[in-house]
């Protein structure tokens, strides 16, 4: 279900540990870039069911964290988990992902 699949990609955003804990389980994959894209794969929110799957509150709170992550997106190109881990803008983003988590549950 999308719901669940947007409120695992909030989790993984808000949490350094479980992006740290993917990124040993999946050597292959370049977390920072997984949290970007993942977000971008699973947030539609023109298709019909995303208005029935989230309250106007919830929907709100989704919207403001996919500002957040566009707005970073460029800034976030090419790091590793460690340089992004020591940035401002990792803080910045578990913030946004822990909000729309609380929104979401």
């Amino acid at each position: 279900m999308a719901k669940d699949r947007i409120g695992e990609a909030l989790e993984l955003a808000a949490s350094t540990a479980a992006q740290s804990d993917y990124a040993r389980n999946v050597s292959i994959a370049d977390v920072v870039a997984e949290v970007f894209e993942t977000w971008h794969d699973i947030y539609h929110p023109s298709v019909p069911t995303f208005s029935v799957a989230f309250s106007r509150a919830q929907r709100e709170a989704l919207a403001e964290y996919g500002l957040i992550l566009d707005s970073m997106s460029t800034s976030l190109a090419g790091m590793t988990l460690g340089e992004f881990h020591a940035s401002p803008l990792s803080r910045r983003l578990a913030q946004a992902a822990g909000h729309a988590v609380e929104s979401v549950p």
